[in-house]
């Protein structure tokens, strides 16, 4: 099996993560019916959305990357919480009969949800940082990678990644995203003109932050 990666973060102090989960229409059309009942019998049905919404994102990056023309519906990645906790959380999604593992880190100004298709994170290196704390220089990238670069923060949570690139490996890299028609396709690493088909990535940001995940295969 290719073991393939997706992440989100979300950050809980933007006006969105506030009020939507108050929202009864939005929750509606995000949760299935036993989350739905889950949500309101939960003590902090806010931070239970949240974490509801990073797992089906996470997993769905995963999903894209196997077939890119799948639509998403967030009520038919269902969640499954086995271990639930004010810093942390773990679990499985299931999409059309199939598992993907979950797990989560919170902090008090964001939650963090990391996915896989397959049972090692062994491999997976991860980082969140504030958008502030990440270390920028535009120099670092080749027209390649600037070419789906789309915003402000795009840049930033690429600059992530690279950092946790370059302190895992000690090497440089080129994030690259391929064109595919009029969309761009998922985040590629390349190293001296070559597409690493050992390793995986993903990237994420929200409000004031950013996540990069990378899965050394091998």
């Amino acid at each position: 099996m290719n073991q393939l990666v997706g992440n989100d973060i979300v950050d809980l102090n933007t006006s969105d993560a506030i009020n939507y989960p108050k929202n009864l229409r939005f929750i509606k059309r995000v949760l299935c019916e036993q989350e739905q009942q889950d949500f309101f019998d939960h003590s902090n049905p806010s931070i239970l959305f949240w974490k509801y919404w990073a797992a089906k994102e996470a997993v769905f990056k995963i999903i894209k990357k196997i077939d890119p023309n799948t639509t998403f519906a967030h009520r038919l990645f269902q969640v499954t919480l086995e271990k639930n906790t004010q810093s942390s959380a773990s679990g499985y999604v299931t999409y059309k009969d199939t598992r993907y593992i979950v797990i989560f880190t919170l902090s008090p100004g964001w939650i963090h949800c990391i996915a896989t298709n397959g049972n090692n994170f062994g491999k997976i290196v991860y980082q969140v940082s504030a958008n502030n704390k990440i270390t920028c220089d535009p120099s670092d990238f080749t027209p390649d990678e600037t070419a789906s670069i789309s915003s402000p923060e795009s840049f930033l949570v690429r600059r992530l990644v690279k950092n946790i690139f370059r302190a895992h490996n000690g090497t440089n890299c080129e994030i690259r995203r391929q064109q595919l028609l009029k969309k761009f396709g998922p985040p590629e690493i390349w190293i001296d003109g070559k597409k690493k088909w050992d390793i995986d990535l993903s990237m994420s940001h929200d409000g004031n932050y950013c996540a990069g995940l990378i899965l050394f295969k091998s």
